[in-house]
C-alpha cells in the first residue's frame, strides 16, 4: 500500500525547501548542541581540579577522555533535493533522532544517511536513516514503552523521555514510516520512508559553499581521491570512528566528485589533480609506526603540490590535535560535522 502523497505537515510549510542542505545544517546544530552541553558539564566538574585542567592539552576539549563519539552525514546525489515537506517538520524529527543517538551513545559512532529513489514517474521516495552504535533498547521496551510519553530506555539519562513520541506524531502528519530497530548493547536503526514530490531546483539558490566546492574541484581537475589508512596487519588496529570517516568521505568523493578511488599507506598520487585524505587517528598511527615513511610522502606531496586533508574523528574536538607547522605541506583541517 502507498503512502498519501499530501499532509496537513507539508502544505502547511511555507514554500519549497532543500532537504538536503536543511539535513547538514541539523545535524551540524545538533551536534554543536551536544558538544557545548558536554563541555559546559565537563568544565563545572572539573572547576575544583585545577591540575587536571592544567595537564590538558591547550587545543583539547575539556570532555571525559573515554568519551569518543564520532558522527558521519551521507547524502546522495540528486540534481535536486528540493521538496514541499515542511521545514519545521523535518528538523524536529532530525534533531531527535540524532539527539537520542548522541545522547545513548557514549563511544561509538552515529550515521544519518539521506537517499532517495524514484520507483514510479509520479513520486519519489525518500529514506532517513539514522544509526547508533550505543547501548540499545530491550525488546520488551521496544514492544511496550518507545513511544510512551517520558518513558526513557535509561532512567538515569537526563532529558524528558519525549523525543520518539514526537518523532512518531510528526511522521503520523507526513504520512511516513517509522521503523525501529535496537539490540540491547549493540545499538539503534531508525529509519523515516515517506514519498514526496522532488521539484526542479533554481541555479540561483545554489548553496554558495557547494558551488565553490564544485568550482575547486573543477579548477583543480581533480580525478584521484587517496584515502591514507593503515595497513590490516598494523599493531594497533583502527577505531571504529576512523574507519567511519574514511568510508563516508570515499563515498562522498566518488559520488559527488566522480574522483578515481584508492587507499592505503601510502599516497602514490603524482598531480595537483589528486588530493590524500586521512582521519586524524590514523594519521597519528602511521607518524608512530613509520615517521620516516611519513616524512617521506609528506615531502612528496608538497613536490607535487597534492592537497592533504586531515580529517577529525570526535565531536569532542574542534582544533587538530598534531602539530602542522612542521609539515612540509599545509593540510586542511575538517573537524567533525
Amino acid at each position: 500500500m502507498h503512502r498519501r502523497k499530501t499532509s496537513l505537515v507539508r502544505t502547511s510549510g511555507g514554500g519549497s525547501v532543500d532537504l538536503a542542505h536543511l539535513t547538514e545544517d541539523v545535524v551540524e546544530t545538533a551536534v554543536s548542541a551536544y558538544r557545548f552541553q558536554r563541555l559546559s558539564t565537563s568544565s563545572f566538574r572539573d572547576d575544583d581540579d585545577t591540575d587536571t585542567a592544567s595537564a590538558k592539552r591547550p587545543n583539547q576539549s575539556s570532555t571525559v577522555s573515554d568519551e569518543d563519539i564520532t558522527v558521519t552525514l551521507d547524502i546522495e546525489k540528486r540534481d535536486s533535493w528540493t521538496t514541499d515537506i515542511s521545514r519545521g517538520a523535518w528538523t524536529r524529527i532530525l534533531t531527535n533522532l540524532v539527539g537520542n543517538s548522541l545522547k545513548y551513545t557514549k563511544t561509538g559512532v552515529v550515521s544519518v544517511t539521506l537517499s532517495a529513489s524514484n520507483p514510479d514517474q509520479d513520486r519519489t521516495s525518500i529514506e532517513l536513516v539514522v544509526q547508533d552504535s550505543g547501548i540499545g533498547m530491550t525488546d520488551r521496551f521496544l514492544q511496550s514503552d518507545l513511544f510512551t510519553p517520558y518513558k526513557q530506555a535509561d532512567s538515569n539519562s537526563t532529558g524528558t523521555g519525549l523525543g520518539l513520541s514526537i518523532v512518531k506524531a510528526i511522521a503520523k502528519d507526513l504520512n511516513a514510516d517509522l521503523d525501529v530497530q535496537s539490540e540491547l548493547g549493540k545499538g539503534t536503526r531508525t529509519t523515516l520512508a515517506l514519498d514526496t514530490n522532488i521539484l526542479d531546483s533554481d541555479p540561483e539558490d545554489a548553496d554558495d559553499e557547494d558551488k565553490q566546492l564544485m568550482d575547486t574541484a573543477t579548477m583543480r581537475g581533480l580525478k584521484r581521491f587517496h584515502l591514507l589508512s593503515p595497513t590490516a596487519n598494523s599493531q594497533h588496529p583502527r577505531s571504529a570512528g576512523a574507519q567511519a570517516v574514511g568510508l563516508s568521505a570515499a563515498e562522498t568523493a566518488s559520488e559527488w566528485l566522480h574522483c578515481e578511488m584508492t587507499s592505503g599507506p601510502r599516497c602514490n598520487i603524482h598531480s595537483p589533480a589528486g588530493v590524500c585524505a586521512v582521519a586524524e587517528t590514523d594519521l597519528v598511527q602511521l607518524a608512530e609506526a613509520q615517521p620516516e615513511t611519513v616524512a617521506a610522502m609528506m615531502s612528496e606531496l608538497a613536490v607535487q603540490k597534492v592537497q592533504l586533508i586531515v580529517m577529525g574523528c570526535s565531536i569532542h574536538e574542534t582544533t587538530p590535535n598534531i602539530l602542522f607547522e612542521h609539515f612540509p605541506v599545509r593540510p586542511i583541517y575538517v573537524h567533525q560535522p
